[in-house]
């Protein structure tokens, strides 16, 4: 045999057996004649006992007829290839995998062997239809919402008013007074703009009356000041008598409905971040992983210097929007998956080699600053990511020569972790963001490192507390003492 061509097939058969799908080799019967490790892991079955079985063998009984069909139509040859989502039955449990059959022919076009390649799904599947019941449930809550609201409105009293063209109220009635605070002859000495919020008086302003004489301004929502200076929200239809010059309203408090409709706006986003999780971590996901180690295959076989060095830029990027749809999918978890006794200040110590080579990486540093703390139920992986995140929030923010301080505490019946950098701090505007998905002040950054860490402590039942200054910010997470984090369902 030609060395080129036997050494060709050796890297065909390594490919085979190391690839990270599964692939199994069948004959027109559907018989197995090879299998790689990746396929017999998922089924269960080692590659001497599958040498004895078929296809059927192993598929969910109503899944049969329909792959059969697929098959009937690959052999009269009306299909080329097919790619389909079924179960197999484990040994052990029933699994849901992403079949790909692609028809191996012989020199003549005739078909010979069909190559089955498999992907793993079964946590997909779960999750989407988690994601599905979650967002059911939360649709079911917004219209609840949405209901309430309307009650709401339909048992409210109405602020109604007469206004001059003079600008003051010549007449309120009592539920005016009870919504903003003021008296009747309070209001009726005060021109009506100036409480108006500055940035509604404008389009008030702008109003041509003339208009509305033969039907009615609709729907005119602005912030009026109350005695005590917060601001309510109003809605109001008005109609105008030119002849007497006195302006008619009616006004409806929707300053609840205003919060509800941005709650709700944050409750859609996260539907629409949890379909994208879903969708990143099966469409996306498995396909980066295939080509990832096709790419370090080649990398491997090629001895040009600069085309390696094209492969391990392919596959840094690969990594890096492998990490995002990471990102992605830890931010929309809604529960922890492996909460455990665990201590914090060993989490700590384990974790801060990688911490520490991290931070040196960019000219910076590490120091730890921990006391004994008892025993805490965690998730010792979210722990670890939080962590990480903080600390990477606190690199981020310093200069090279700067050091970023781990602490851990007792503090009464919580204990405390603190990340401390220094940087110059956080400004008044962005501390309001902290914690909202997709805010970030870093040119490459995702918005999610914060949110994430967030997330965790909520579902721990921790609470994240901000100091900053010019001279730096100190990220405390208080855990109780005693709590015990719910675990997720498989």
């Amino acid at each position: 045999m030609h060395p080129d061509l036997s050494k060709e097939q050796d890297d065909y058969r390594l490919i085979f057996e190391h690839a990270a799908v599964g692939l199994c080799l069948n004959d027109l019967e559907g018989k197995c004649l090879k299998a790689n490790k990746a396929f017999c892991s998922i089924v269960g079955y080692s590659e001497q006992e599958l040498l004895h079985m078929r296809f059927q063998d192993f598929s969910h009984p109503d899944d049969v007829e329909t792959e059969g069909e697929y098959l009937r139509r690959l052999h009269s040859g009306e299909l080329d290839g097919y790619t389909l989502e079924k179960r197999y039955i484990n040994r052990s449990r029933l699994i849901w995998v992403q079949l790909t059959i692609v028809p191996i022919k012989d020199q003549y076009g005739r078909l010979v062997y069909t190559l089955a390649q498999v992907q793993d799904i079964t946590e997909e599947k779960r999750i989407e239809a988690e994601l599905h019941s979650q967002t059911e449930l939360l649709r079911e809550e917004r219209d609840s919402a949405e209901n309430q609201i309307r009650q709401f409105f339909s048992l409210s009293v109405d602020l109604m008013c007469v206004v001059g063209m003079d600008g003051y109220y010549k007449q309120i009635n009592s539920a005016f007074s009870h919504v903003l605070g003021y008296s009747e002859e309070e209001l009726m000495a005060t021109p009506y703009l100036s409480l108006i919020h500055e940035d509604d008086q404008i389009k008030v302003k702008a109003l041509n009356w003339e208009q509305f004489k033969s039907q009615p301004l609709r729907d005119l929502e602005v912030r009026h000041r109350c005695k005590d200076g917060s601001y309510r929200w109003i809605s109001w239809t008005s109609v105008v008598n030119l002849q007497t010059g006195l302006i008619y309203g009616v006004g409806r408090d929707v300053t609840v409905q205003k919060q509800l409709e941005q709650e709700l706006l944050s409750i859609d986003r996260l539907n629409i971040i949890a379909r994208m999780a879903a969708g990143l971590g099966h469409e996306i996901r498995n396909p980066m992983t295939t080509v990832r180690g096709f790419l370090q295959i080649m990398s491997k076989m090629d001895e040009n210097e600069e085309r390696r060095r094209y492969f391990e830029l392919m596959i840094s990027e690969l990594d890096r929007a492998n990490a995002i749809i990471t990102e992605f999918l830890s931010f929309t978890r809604r529960k922890s998956k492996d909460p455990q006794p665990s201590n914090l200040k060993r989490l700590v110590e384990d974790f801060f080699p990688l911490l520490q080579a991290d931070a040196l990486r960019e000219d910076k540093w590490i120091q730890l600053e921990l006391a004994d703390v008892p025993d805490l139920i965690l998730d010792e992986k979210e722990i670890r990511q939080l962590l990480f995140n903080l600390v990477r929030n606190g690199l981020e923010a310093m200069a090279p020569g700067k050091c970023v301080t781990i602490r851990t505490a007792v503090d009464d019946d919580v204990v405390v972790l603190q990340i401390e950098d220094q940087g110059s701090g956080i400004s008044d505007k962005d501390m309001k963001n902290l914690g909202v998905p997709f805010f970030t002040t870093k040119d490459k950054g995702t918005g999610l490192g914060l949110p994430i860490a967030y997330n965790i402590a909520s579902r721990h039942k921790a609470k994240i507390t901000v100091e900053s200054s010019s001279k730096g910010s100190c990220f405390s997470v208080h855990f109780p003492i005693g709590y015990s984090v719910p675990a997720r369902r498989e």
